[in-house]
């Protein structure tokens, strides 16, 4: 019997304890104000229809991906670029002071002209590299954006059938570290749960004791 009011009062603290301390995910829903630029080379691209419906929950750890945008074409001298493009979170709200959230990189553009039979074509090399974005929100909350890359050679439809093939870009997000919550109000139901567990004990002590 002794024993049965021992497990009984730890089983009770404990769950009372779980109940206060609460779940650790984070809830995301992406925002509209999504774009690139690139300074000094002429990129035509598409930012997906669908990416301002995105909405996810991640837990410590856990990634999730979409398509972020479709690169049409690029044109322009050849050389070496940059490339910033920006994601918007509608949530979590407390981002960069509620700014899209700049993913920096580099775009290199190689001009290649190509001898096919019916004469001398155009074709371009186009490699595009983006770097991971740590974002910091909430207190202590930590998650990390990662662009894919780009890397193509594209040809006229003089030598090559496929001609040219628009090139997706995802965007991966992981959440690093879930932001510390502020100090749970215990509801009634849970304090209950938790005093019984602390009484149960002070009563098995108390008459172990006399």
């Amino acid at each position: 019997m002794k024993k049965l009011v021992i497990i009984l009062s730890v089983v009770a603290m404990v769950f009372g304890t779980v109940a206060i301390a609460g779940a650790t995910s984070v809830y995301f829903d992406i925002g509209k104000r999504n774009g690139i630029d690139s300074p000094g080379v002429s990129l035509n691209y598409d930012i997906y229809d669908t990416l301002s419906e995105v909405a996810f929950s991640l837990e410590e750890g856990q990634s999730t991906w979409f398509n972020y945008a479709l690169i049409n074409d690029v044109s322009g001298k050849s050389g070496t670029y940059d490339i910033t493009a920006y994601l918007d979170f509608d949530l979590p709200g407390d981002i960069l002071g509620a700014n899209p959230v700049p993913n920096p990189g580099e775009l290199r553009l190689t001009n290649n002209p190509t001898q096919c039979r019916n004469g001398c074509l155009k074709s371009k090399t186009v490699s595009i590299d983006f770097s991971p974005v740590d974002v910091p929100f909430g207190k202590d909350g930590l998650f990390t954006i990662l662009l894919s890359n780009v890397d193509v050679t594209w040809k006229g439809k003089g030598c090559c059938k496929n001609g040219w093939q628009p090139q997706t870009i995802t965007a991966t997000i992981t959440l690093k570290k879930a932001p510390t919550p502020p100090a749970p109000v215990p509801e009634p139901s849970t304090l209950l749960l938790l005093g019984s567990g602390i009484l149960g004990t002070a009563v098995f002590l108390r008459k172990r004791r006399n």
